[in-house]
This record gives structure tokens, sequence and C-alpha cells, in this order.
């Protein structure tokens, strides 16, 4: 059974059904109940994840573990692609907002997918990109907006 349709994630968006397959293949589904943890920040990062059904938070949290909701994974998008650099860390922490489902892929094996297919897997990096693309322009305007309002910089000019 094809878990990981293409028409339900951009990321698959011109990858070969070849390609595709193969991920889906090698993708163990996780139900996840509401408020459960699928990883922790500072977990070692070794699966990419695919959100079938449900949304997530995406947060991170301080010493004092007060938490920051970064934004919300709905299904269809594809997160936690540090696992695609071996020996990485999450920077952040995945929590269900809901009943959830999903698909986990090891980031060793996608890597080896991606090298294996002879240019095939440039469409998948290609789109990988722009996602942390749009996800780091997010970022970046969200951090803009919070320093522009902030009461002690009001008087700085930025």
């Amino acid at each position: 059974m094809m878990i990981l349709h293409p028409s339900r994630f951009n990321v698959f968006d011109n990858v070969s059904p070849e390609l595709v397959e193969k991920i889906n293949d090698a993708a163990t589904v996780i139900e996840l109940a509401t408020d459960e943890v699928l990883y922790q920040q500072g977990d070692p990062a070794d699966n990419v994840y695919f959100m079938t059904k449900g949304r997530a938070y995406l947060q991170i949290s301080d010493d004092s573990d007060a938490a920051v909701i970064l934004g919300i994974i709905k299904s269809g998008y594809c997160f936690g692609w540090s696992a695609l650099e071996a020996g990485d860390i999450r920077h952040h922490s995945v929590v269900s907002a809901e009943s959830s489902q999903v698909a986990a892929v090891q980031g060793d094996m996608i890597r080896d997918m991606i090298l294996a297919e002879n240019g095939q897997g440039l469409p998948f990096l290609w789109n990988l990109f722009h996602l942390i693309k749009d996800r780091h322009d997010l970022r970046v305007q969200q951090l803009f907006k919070t320093l522009i309002s902030h009461p002690t910089l009001e008087s700085v000019s930025l």
C-alpha cells in the first residue's frame, strides 16, 4: 500500500515513481495519541517524517521548560530532514496536537536512495531545498516582526 502518495506530499513533485516507491517501502507507520511526543529536542536525528494524518506542534523549550510553538505540522508535511545529515540532533520537539499518524523513514536510507538513483533523486533534493528555504524565510520574518515590536527596541533603529 502506498501511504506516501505523491499527490499528498509536495516533496515528491517530479520525483520518479521508482524512488517514491522505494521510500514508501522503507516507511514505518507510527500512530500518535493527542499530546504524545514524537521526538524531543536534543534527541538524535535518525528519521525523516511524513505527516499522513492529523497535526502536531513543532516547538522549542529552554532550561526552565518554557515551550514556544514554532509552527503546526499538518497532514501532507514532510519534517525532520536534519536526519539526512549523519550524526545531527533534533533542535526542536514534535508533539501531536491530536490523534495523528506519521510515516518514518530512516534518514540514512533516504540519503542512500538519493545517491544510488543516478540523478533521479535530484528533484527530491530540489523540493526539499524549496521547503527548507520557505520555512527559513518564514522564521526570519517571524523574528523580524518580534524584534520590531519589542518594547525595549522601539527606540533603537534597526
